[in-house]
């Protein structure tokens, strides 16, 4: 596995075969290549066989669907024209640049009725049938080549599929891919492309697995995740928090996503959650996540002025500027709230899976209160710096105000609940059978300033006390075994079993970054390896230990503890990278500057990290000493803030901590 680039190796009675797989950089393909060695002494008949299924279907009328040979794509050709298609792509082609012996377009009549892929109908028969098909509820493409292999010889054949608007553009477009050439073209740009994310940040911290997860690997799932949110849909948080993360790697890029996303705010500052497909279940959060995604932007690239860009608002007439969208987004956050000064729960908040304690327009989430205290002081900073000292002042008494209600209606005892439903009934309390504690109100408390240090401090002993694995750390304790109505999903859902009790690891991050905002540097350390796959107690997890994974089941799952059924689909590998990055090696771009505050455990001694800022590269060499000092070319500096340097200029600094 590579970045952009996966290979599939095997090597049978004396045949040495490589399939290697990539994606263009722009453009809807995917491009194989298939390599085949005679390894033997002896001359070699062989006859190859390729197949993909195809998904033509826009919509569930297979009798739309028309798979057949085409001489004007050079290849199979598979349509699924429909009248008002909400886009124009009804074509999938799939040719090669080696001539085709046969093809069959039908996975029923390739595979059998009976038979499996693994032993297929139709390698069985010396050639496959030739024949197009219609009205076909599984169109596939199958392709048969013969090949003549003399000792030791090695021929390859090249293969393209993809999305077209028509027959004539899937036969330009696939003759594009299988010019001679274009494969490796297409991998060596891949990798000059990743490695150019690479550079932004590289770290040697003495922990081998540590550092390819922060120079590689979480960099290239937080670049998925920005273009692709999650396999299910393009989620609104979703994006924004990956563009949080992707910020520094592609200013420009970011600011792209960041304003697609505002397209999505409805007028009342709330977003939708998810499109593409549309999900318009009422959840509450969108326009928290606003806020921190346009700060962090800002204090990466310096660029005030995506705060004058004028984005419509969606399925209105209205439209605004970023500042405005902002503005709106605050609004809605602290002006939907109920009885107990808190914010309206509505569908849910983070926790898609409460979707049910606010539908009537009473419950309060304290989580999202918190939150929304965040973006407040988050929405005051963007102010200060725009010269709107006024109203800034105001938000920051909105944020103090709605500070004292979740500590009012929202402490309770050692930890902070969770909410109020329509019903009054609390979540997240003691007083309830089961779900008496959930992670992300106490981690969010730290990260919005809800309490003073010693409180806080207070609050994540709890954390470690009540929530705690071998692995990590449940989203909620104990488990829900009871379906309930009154607050949702989560709690129909098998114990220990993603909100309900799982190791969810994007709560996790949060409870790392929030350590070490109070200087919990070993909890924080240890928090980071405890999720990381190379931990012992995930062995049998499955996931890829290249990738992030959304969970890990629980420990109250009887059946499967550790089982990470969710690779990819998170938002933990940018909290993740932001947690490695920002709070543990401490390295935070601020407006002024890049701030140098390592909340780093002991065993992580002389670091040195390569960091590139607003074009100026940044040499840091971070180690314990009996003093604490940070010296910028020779020079002991003030403080810990590093100054802006110009572009393409490099500077070495020492950290002593």
């Amino acid at each position: 596995v590579g970045i952009g680039v996966q290979q599939i190796q095997s090597s049978y009675k004396g045949i040495d075969f490589t399939l290697t797989m990539t994606v263009p950089e722009k453009g809807k393909a995917e491009m194989w290549k298939i390599s085949l060695k005679n390894a033997s002494e002896e001359s070699r008949e062989l006859s190859v066989y390729v197949y993909a299924k195809v998904h033509a279907n826009e919509t569930p009328h297979c009798s739309y669907n028309i798979s057949e040979w085409s001489d004007v794509v050079g290849g199979l050709h598979f349509s699924h024209k429909i009248y008002g298609a909400e886009h124009p792509y009804s074509s999938i082609y799939f040719c090669a640049d080696e001539k085709v012996a046969s093809y069959c377009t039908s996975e029923t009549r390739f595979r059998g009725c009976y038979q499996t892929l693994e032993h297929p109908v139709g390698v069985e028969t010396q050639h496959l049938d030739n024949r197009g098909s219609s009205y076909d509820e599984y169109p596939a493409a199958a392709l048969q080549f013969e090949l003549n292999l003399t000792p030791g010889e090695e021929k390859q054949i090249h293969l393209v599929t993809g999305l077209a608007v028509s027959e004539a553009d899937a036969g330009n477009a696939a003759r594009k891919y299988l010019c001679p050439g274009t494969f490796a073209e297409t991998v060596r740009s891949r990798g000059e492309h990743f490695e150019k994310m690479e550079e932004v940040y590289r770290l040697e911290s003495g922990n081998a697995y540590l550092d390819i997860l922060t120079n590689v690997w979480l960099k290239h799932q937080i670049a998925l995740g920005k273009t692709w949110a999650r396999v299910y849909g393009k989620g609104i948080r979703d994006m924004l928090q990956d563009t949080t993360a992707f910020v520094s790697m592609d200013g420009s890029l970011a600011q792209e996503k960041i304003l697609n996303c505002l397209k999505y705010q409805f007028a009342d500052g709330n977003t939708v959650r998810m499109y593409a497909p549309f999900l318009r279940h009422p959840y509450m959060d969108g326009a928290a996540w606003i806020l921190e995604t346009v700060s962090v932007y800002i204090k990466e690239t310096g660029d005030t002025g995506i705060l004058d860009v004028v984005v419509p608002f969606f399925e209105s007439e209205e439209s605004g500027t970023v500042l405005e969208h902002i503005r709106r987004g605050i609004t809605f956050l602290t002006t939907k709230i109920g009885k107990h000064g808190l914010c309206l729960w509505g569908g849910g908040d983070w926790n898609d899976s409460i979707n049910n304690a606010g539908m009537q327009g009473v419950g309060e989430s304290v989580w999202l209160s918190i939150a929304a205290v965040k973006a407040c002081k988050e929405y005051a900073g963007i102010l200060e710096l725009t010269g709107e000292s006024g109203e800034a002042s105001q938000v920051r008494a909105e944020a103090e105000t709605m500070t004292r209600k979740i500590v009012e209606h929202g402490l309770e005892g050692d930890h902070f609940i969770y909410g109020y439903t329509d019903w009054g009934e609390k979540v997240g309390s003691d007083d309830c059978e089961e779900g008496k504690i959930y992670l992300n109100t106490q981690t969010w408390a730290v990260l919005a300033g809800i309490l003073d240090e010693e409180e806080s401090n207070h609050i994540m002993d709890t954390v470690e006390e009540r929530l705690h694995c071998e692995y990590g750390y449940v989203q909620c304790a104990p488990s829900y075994t009871r379906l309930d109505d009154h607050i949702g999903r989560t709690t129909g859902f098998f114990p220990g079993s993603v909100e309900n009790g799982s190791v969810y690891n994007h709560g996790v991050t949060f409870k790392i970054a929030a350590d070490c905002l109070l200087g919990r540097k070993e909890e924080a350390y240890r928090s980071l390896r405890e999720i990381m796959a190379d931990n012992p107690a995930l062995q049998e997890c499955g996931v890829e230990p290249y990738a992030m994974t959304n969970m890990y089941l629980g420990p109250e799952n009887t059946y499967e503890p550790t089982f990470a059924p969710c690779s990819w689909i998170t938002g933990t590998a940018g909290w993740m990278y932001r947690c490695i990055t920002e709070f543990i090696f401490g390295i935070r771009a601020e407006v002024n500057g890049l701030r140098i505050c390592p909340c780093m455990a002991r065993e992580l001694d002389d670091v040195r990290i390569s960091r590139k800022f607003r074009g100026a590269v940044y040499h840091i060499h971070i180690r314990y000493g009996e003093e604490q000092a940070v010296s910028c070319d020779g020079i002991e500096i003030e403080g810990n803030l590093l100054p802006v340097f110009e572009a393409g200029t490099e500077h070495e600094v020492e950290v002593l901590i």
